[in-house]
């Protein structure tokens, strides 16, 4: 679900249930403010305040610069389980035919399907079991304002499909089937790493679809990346 659906949402209920106004800025919280447009703030003030001007800036403030920092775990998963990801478009079902493998898949109405990680995290793998090993392209971005469409060295590795590229820093991925007139999903246990040697791999072949939005110059970000060892 979009990011601004959410926040929509939660001003409906807020403009509906003032009695509760001290929880307004506690709900705020949990919407991250600064993926929205600036025009879309305007419900939260018209046609009366729901919280303080001051408050919302302070907060859209400290969300910015949370949003500055950047994960790199090294040769780990940064996807532990369903708790990790918002899947933003598309839909999870349980495929009762596959033993209940969870799956993703667009909604009928989109031809591509986009997960949220959370957070920022320094990538350059990903792994996941599309139906059918079905062709598709891949695209991250870091505020679903720009897109990149990634280009690297794809193979099979267990059964998996393995798509190795140059070092980006990523928050949201977008799938997207190469064959609009096929069904298609990719398993729920997608795969999300920085791998040490995924870009020397990435140099062996290119794999690239459409999409648009600028590239990352990853040397010349304006970020902080926090290192993680692997225990």
């Amino acid at each position: 679900m979009q990011e601004s659906t959410i926040f929509e949402a939660l001003v409906g209920w807020m403009r509906a249930n003032p009695d509760n106004s001290h929880l307004f800025g506690k709900f705020l919280e949990y919407i991250d403010l600064y993926l929205l447009e600036e025009e879309q703030w305007d419900i939260l003030f018209k046609p009366t305040h729901l919280v303080d001007p001051t408050f919302f800036q302070n907060l859209l403030n400290q969300q910015r610069e949370q949003a500055k920092k950047v994960q790199k775990i090294e040769n780990r998963n940064v996807i532990n389980g369903i708790k990790d990801v918002r899947i933003v478009d598309g839909m999870v079902i349980n495929l009762v035919f596959l033993n209940h493998t969870t799956v993703v898949q667009p909604v009928d109405e989109k031809d591509n399907f986009i997960v949220d990680l959370k957070q920022k995290f320094l990538l350059n793998c990903l792994k996941l079991k599309c139906k059918n090993d079905k062709a598709y392209t891949v695209a991250v971005s870091t505020d679903m304002r720009d897109w990149e469409c990634v280009e690297g060295h794809s193979k099979n590795e267990s059964g998996l499909q393995v798509l190795h590229f140059g070092d980006r820093v990523v928050r949201f991925f977008r799938i997207e089937p190469v064959n609009k007139d096929v069904w298609f999903y990719t398993r729920i246990n997608i795969e999300a790493l920085y791998l040490p040697t995924s870009s020397e791999i990435a140099n062996q072949g290119t794999l690239c679809g459409t999409a648009g939005g600028s590239g990352q110059d990853v040397g010349n970000l304006q970020a902080k990346v926090m290192e993680t060892s692997n225990p």
